[in-house]
Formats: C-alpha cells, sequence, structure tokens
C-alpha cells in the first residue's frame, strides 16, 4: 500500500492514527452513523480522494488478520486483473460466555 487511512469521525482516534503515520479520512455525519454501511463510508473516501485507485478495506473488528492476507489481496488485484477480492469465514468464532458478577462463575 502507498498509504494508510483511519475513517473516523472521533478526534481521539484521529490523533493517534496520525502519531501512528496514517492519513485521516474524516467520516461525514452520515457515512460516521450507526446504521451506516461499510460501503457507503467507502463510496465517501474515494469521491472525496479520488486520486486512490486500490483500497484495501479492513475493519476494525479484524485486529489480527496477518500482512501477508493483505499481500495477496493486493497481489490478485494488481498483477493478477481482480477488480475486487473479498475475504470471508465459514464459521462465527467469536465466543460468548457470560460471567456472574456475584460468585465469578461462568453461566
Amino acid at each position: 500500500f502507498d498509504s494508510v487511512w483511519v475513517s473516523t469521525d472521533h478526534d481521539e482516534i484521529a490523533r493517534i492514527a496520525e502519531e501512528w503515520g496514517a492519513k485521516i479520512h474524516r467520516r461525514s455525519p452520515h457515512s460516521a452513523r450507526d446504521q451506516a454501511t461499510s460501503i457507503e463510508a467507502v463510496q465517501e473516501f474515494l469521491n472525496e480522494n479520488p486520486e486512490v485507485t486500490r483500497v484495501g478495506q479492513i475493519q476494525c473488528t479484524s485486529p489480527c488478520l496477518h500482512p501477508f492476507h493483505l499481500q495477496l489481496a493486493g497481489h490478485m488485484m494488481k498483477n493478477l486483473g481482480y477488480d475486487s477480492v473479498f475475504s470471508v469465514t465459514r464459521r462465527h468464532l467469536f465466543r460468548w460466555t457470560e460471567v456472574s458478577k456475584d460468585d465469578g462463575k461462568i453461566t
């Protein structure tokens, strides 16, 4: 990637992202609302940054993404003629359990 952008409407997130070298895309109230879709945010970003020709969107809920996954997707788009690459998993891997505050036992 030639640049790393963080799309946010939150001042503290923007500040920290800039400290780590990211560029900031300030989301509009429309694309920052709870009901906004990811595609709305990407479309807004691309409309405001027409010089960007490829986008690799990484969700904040995917903190353990390995760099080779991004490199492979970039290679597929740049060298193999793909116009988009989308990764998914067949299983929902989150395992949630509730812990009682009273006795510490898992319920």
